[in-house]
């Protein structure tokens, strides 16, 4: 509404009856930021901003498009032949159907194996296919985390993964038969590298003791004791365990924040001269006593 005053330019100050009754109060504080008089927001029309690239560009980058989000979020997991259909449909109008197979229960086979290749190598595989020799590509990206995972795991990871992987929709493996695959149904046990990744409430205190050094010893009940204790510092401790013949200290918390703090206040500490190593633990091993 209108108040009863002029700017500079003798024009009427328009400004709305609250923000009126707010600045009185306020006696002119907190108005600094405020316009003088109403600013009309300038309209843009789809062809203007097609006159300008970097415009266009940026408007289209905020548009909530399904298909604009597939295309660009599933690169890289993207079969050849779902590759080949969204060029043509990019090439026809909407209302027209490419004269090509659409993709189906294969192409997601594709995806699959790149997606377990992800998991293991801890990036894409293919970031933008461009491949003649698939298999070679996934024995090299494999080869990268070969100080990660043991000879055997990685062997039976290219088979599974190439059996996804291949050019021919017809030749790759249906997901009945990837489910049954022997690899699949192994429980590899966590690498070192997993295991200070892997956050649960049981620690694996490495470094405590030479392997089988305080077996059957009056020391070992001593040395339990004291990483008892040593780690009741820290939170409520419900379960323990001293593999003498690892010699190592296994203990489990009720909490697992009391883990992750434990974990990093004892990888700093030093026992009988030798430096500690913490890792986390794989929950259900620890509870089927497979220690390592």
């Amino acid at each position: 509404m209108h108040k009863e005053r002029v700017n500079r330019k003798s024009e009427k100050v328009i400004k709305p009856q609250a923000v009126i009754d707010y600045n009185e109060g306020m006696k002119g504080v907190n108005v600094g930021d405020q316009l003088a008089s109403s600013y009309p927001a300038q309209k843009k029309e789809l062809g203007e901003l097609a006159k300008c690239p970097k415009a266009s560009q940026e408007f289209l980058s905020t548009q909530d498009s399904s298909q604009t989000r597939h295309l660009q979020f599933s690169l890289g997991y993207q079969a050849p032949e779902s590759i080949y259909w969204n060029k043509k449909r990019l090439e026809v109008s909407s209302s027209d159907t490419p004269a090509v197979v659409r993709p189906g229960i294969p192409s997601d086979v594709w995806s699959a194996g790149c997606i377990v290749a992800e998991a293991i190598i801890g990036c894409q595989l293919f970031p933008s296919f461009c491949e003649t020799n698939v298999n070679k590509a996934v024995r090299s990206a494999l080869a990268s985390s070969a100080a990660n995972y043991s000879p055997q795991f990685l062997d039976g990871a290219y088979g599974f993964i190439t059996r996804c992987l291949q050019i021919a929709p017809g030749d790759r493996a249906n997901p009945r038969e990837l489910l049954c695959s022997p690899w699949l149904a192994q429980a590899y046990r966590p690498t070192f590298h997993d295991l200070t990744l892997l956050r649960t409430t049981v620690l694996r205190i490495l470094n405590v003791a030479d392997a089988h050094q305080l077996e059957g010893i009056p020391e070992g009940k001593v040395v339990e004791n004291y990483f008892l204790q040593l780690c009741k510092k820290h939170g409520d401790v419900i379960d323990y365990h001293l593999e003498v013949s690892l010699g190592a200290f296994f203990v489990q918390y009720h909490q697992a924040s009391d883990a992750e703090e434990a974990y990093y206040i004892l990888s700093k500490t030093l026992f009988n001269d030798r430096t500690l190593i913490v890792t986390f633990f794989d929950l259900d091993l620890w509870q089927q006593r497979e220690l390592y």
